[in-house]
């Protein structure tokens, strides 16, 4: 998270804050719909009252190629 953020800018606080809501956004994106959370679920991680589970690898880097892919930097793009 320090790469994209730049730590001399936020508080520690406020990068805990962004970490929290970027792994709880993540945790929406589950590919299996059990694996997501429940809105009641998002709200209680949002306000640190809910530990936040580990998150599964996600479905995009099922293969080799789309890890390559995406720490690349390649996109498709649609026309």
């Amino acid at each position: 998270m320090e790469e994209v953020f730049d730590p001399k800018l936020y508080e520690g606080s406020q990068l805990r804050e962004i970490k929290r809501c970027v792994k709880v956004g993540l945790l929406c994106l589950q590919s299996d719909r059990a694996d997501r959370p429940t809105m009641a679920d998002v709200l209680e991680m949002l306000h640190g009252k809910k530990r936040l589970p580990t998150l599964k690898k996600p479905a995009y880097m099922e293969s080799e190629s789309d890890i390559e892919s995406v720490t690349e930097g390649s996109c498709n793009s649609v026309d």
